[in-house]
């Protein structure tokens, strides 16, 4: 079950005043209670290219072997590994016979390029033979390489499907030399998260730790909706909205009668779900109004019950004469973070152009907001970058992943990045 709170960053606006107001609309997903266990179906999508050889491919069959352990005879398991072409080594099957799942995993064996599309194509074509909807379903696609024999569009199409489909689809990268902007377009059409995997120690309790969250799914096919209340309210044509917790992704709204629908794809208890929208209000007069409802549909994970409904949240607006703003400290800070997000991104992308001035000025910019809102280790890490560049030296391939993923990963309410 989900519960929803939504509020403005200042939700009162200049009375009588004819134009539009900008405003940023924070909806959070709160799980409440969980039904009894559901089913979880699985799929590992695995690179066993030449340069996983010897003890990194070793550590991710022991992660995928420990997996087994993890889950029930209930459970369906899919494993497919990739070089530059695909094989399906555990097709959809349930766990009845866990050593023999065990065995087949330990014969995989490294060798050759990188495709990662042959293997998602693989493995997600062979969970949606299931009826997914008695199962919480969830994809991991794990690589250590660029997608050099690949096609990435094909990537961001299959995990677009997948989550259409209900299939969350997460990225582990594996060392430093895979692509954070593939791996990231990847989680992202896929309403999963991206993860980086620093070393061989860390791939066993990576894998389990993903494998729990899934197991506390709360729902599934989640949307949030904004239903309008007031004539001429707009969202914003550039950023509209993105889902700030747990990591940041963008969400393209879908346009109702009435109002809008954002999907953000499952919850669960361990890393409940939070939305900005960024509006535009209309000229209002002096005293309140409702200006919208906020309110989220959701399927149950067994299965029995689709487009339940939370409570809705009545949107209030206040106009006021003279105007003092009354800022909401907790969406001030999830724009902060979306503010910082975009301009890494933007210094990244300014740095490969090269463009360092105006990449390290960006980047500065994002620390400053760093340190505003208390965020110092974020803030270090950003201005770290921005010296780097600004002494014509080049930010590490293991710089540039660690300040992506630390922009893109938020903080919990309550809690730190």
């Amino acid at each position: 079950m989900l519960d929803i709170a939504a509020k403005l960053n200042d939700n009162r606006v200049p009375a009588n005043i004819k134009q539009r107001h900008q405003r940023f609309l924070l909806a959070e997903l709160i799980p409440l209670e969980r039904e009894e266990k559901v089913p979880i179906n699985l799929a590992l999508v695995l690179d066993k290219s030449g340069s996983m050889a010897g003890r990194s491919i070793e550590q991710v069959k022991q992660a995928a072997q420990n997996i087994v352990g993890l889950l029930s005879s209930e459970d369906r398991l899919t494993l497919a590994v990739f070089n530059d072409q695909a094989e399906m080594v555990i097709k959809a099957e349930a766990l009845t016979n866990p050593r023999e799942i065990i065995r087949r995993i330990g014969r995989i064996e490294a060798g050759g390029k990188t495709a990662i599309d042959k293997g998602m194509d693989k493995a997600l074509s062979q969970m949606e033979k299931l009826d997914l909807k008695g199962y919480i379903n969830r994809a991991i696609v794990l690589t250590d390489g660029l997608n050099e024999h690949g096609n990435d569009a094909r990537c961001r199409q299959l995990a677009q499907r997948a989550a259409e489909k209900g299939i969350p689809c997460s990225t582990f990268g594996f060392g430093l030399d895979w692509s954070p902007d593939l791996l990231e377009e990847i989680a992202d059409a896929g309403k999963g998260r991206m993860v980086h995997i620093e070393s061989p120690e860390e791939v066993v309790s990576t894998f389990e730790e993903e494998v729990k969250s899934a197991s506390m799914t709360v729902a599934k096919n989640v949307r949030i909706c904004l239903d309008e209340k007031l004539a001429g309210l707009e969202l914003a044509e550039i950023n509209a909205a993105y889902v700030v917790r747990p990591q940041i992704i963008a969400v393209d709204p879908i346009r109702k009668s009435g109002g809008w629908e954002f999907p953000v794809g499952d919850v669960s208890f361990d890393a409940p779900k939070a939305l900005l929208i960024q509006l535009f209000l209309p000229p209002v007069d002096q005293g309140t109004c409702k200006y919208g409802e906020a309110y989220g549909l959701y399927d149950l994970p067994t299965g029995r019950s689709f487009d339940l409904k939370t409570r809705s949240c009545e949107l209030i607006l206040e106009g006021v004469t003279p105007y003092y703003a009354s800022v909401d400290p907790e969406v001030r800070d999830c724009v902060a973070r979306l503010k910082i997000y975009l301009q890494q991104r933007l210094g990244e992308k300014l740095a490969v152009q090269g463009k360092t001035s105006e990449a390290a000025t960006v980047l500065q910019e994002a620390a400053k907001t760093a340190l505003q809102i208390g965020q110092k280790e974020l803030a270090t890490t950003l201005q770290s970058g921005a010296t780097k560049l600004q002494a014509g030296e080049e930010m590490s391939k293991e710089e540039r992943i660690k300040t992506r993923l630390q922009t893109k990963t938020t903080i919990q309410k309550g809690g730190g990045s």
